[in-house]
Order: structure tokens, then sequence, then C-alpha cells
């Protein structure tokens, strides 16, 4: 069973990201075309996450943090889905996991129960 993922809806996709098993942490992603109601893998993430927090931000999905096995992560990166690939973005200066995320007026926030933070992508500090 595959649990603690991201999941995101560009046009007329919803996008699946990472999450894991009992076992392991998964940077495995696909994506549901809502109009055939088919799954098809997309390019996998550069780390695996489980506990991700994900938006969705100019047509751009962004995975933020999460977990890698039990260590928490402070980087991020972002899938073009015209080009199906993924590209690093700055690093967070904490870890961050099991967080919920929204993308606002270009900004994006990060919220979980010990630490707040707005961050504007170009600049993630």
């Amino acid at each position: 069973m595959r649990g603690y993922h991201g999941l995101e809806k560009i046009e007329n996709h919803l996008f699946l990201v990472g999450g894991g098993t009992n076992e392991r942490s998964l940077n495995a992603c696909s994506k549901l075309d809502l109009a055939t109601h088919t799954w098809s893998p997309i390019c996998s993430m550069s780390h695996a996450r489980c506990f991700v927090s994900t938006a969705v931000l100019d047509g751009e999905l962004y995975a933020i943090g999460g977990r890698e096995l039990e260590q928490r992560l402070n980087n991020a990166e972002k899938y073009n889905p015209k080009t199906d690939t993924w590209a690093r973005i700055a690093n967070m200066h904490h870890q961050h996991s099991d967080a919920s995320a929204a993308a606002l007026d270009g900004n994006y926030i990060l919220k979980s129960a010990i630490f707040f933070k707005i961050c504007n992508l170009k600049h993630c500090n």
C-alpha cells in the first residue's frame, strides 16, 4: 500500500507525488488523466519523499520537504508537466515534513505545528 503522498491537479490531470510504504519512501510519481481515467507514470523526483508538502503555482508542481525514511528533508523540487522534468529549487533553512502547503500570490506558504514560513519561490530562505 502507498500512502503519505502529495496529490495536486494541473489542468486535466491529477498528479500523485512520492509517498511511502511501511518499508520505504518513494520518489515515483504518476498522473491520472481525468478525461480517460487512466494512470501513467511521469518522471521520478530526485529524492524519495513521504509526508511531502505539495502545491501548484504557475502550472508547475512543487514538492517541498517530506521524509526519506526517518530523515526530514530541507530540499525541494518543482515539476514541469510540459517537459516531464523535475528541477531542484533552493533548500529551506529548516527541515519540514507532515506540513500543509499552498500557493498564494506568487509566494509559497509552508505551515507546520512547530514552524510557520512564507517563502518567495525565487529566494526560499
